[in-house]
């Protein structure tokens, strides 16, 4: 009968120990959902910039050809600027956000 005793109260803990675990891997399910709910707004953010970038882009070369224009070497390197611009806000943007799940001391 001790001995049953003994295996329920182990049991016991055994189960009290999984069900604080099921509770903290729970929070860090939630925590890294809300940091993925951020990055979905950056990205979505940076695309569209990216979008806006190349429709603007399409634009201007339609016009040059109707033109007949060629492009003068502004343009050339400001262009390609406007997209480098766009990734770096992402790729400076993503470390802060994964910043957020590193725990506290």
């Amino acid at each position: 009968m001790l001995d049953q005793d003994d295996s329920l109260d182990r049991l016991s803990e055994s189960i009290g120990r999984q069900r604080e675990l099921s509770i903290q891997i729970g929070d860090e399910l939630e925590s890294q959902g809300e940091l993925l709910e951020d990055l979905d707004v950056v990205v979505d953010r940076s695309r569209s910039r990216l979008d806006g970038a190349k429709r603007r882009l399409d634009r201007f070369s339609r016009k040059a050809k109707d033109n007949g224009t060629l492009l003068s070497p502004w343009c050339f390197f400001t262009l390609p600027s406007l997209f480098l611009f766009s990734s770096l806000h992402l790729s400076f943007t993503l470390p802060l956000l994964l910043c957020k799940s590193l725990p506290r001391t």
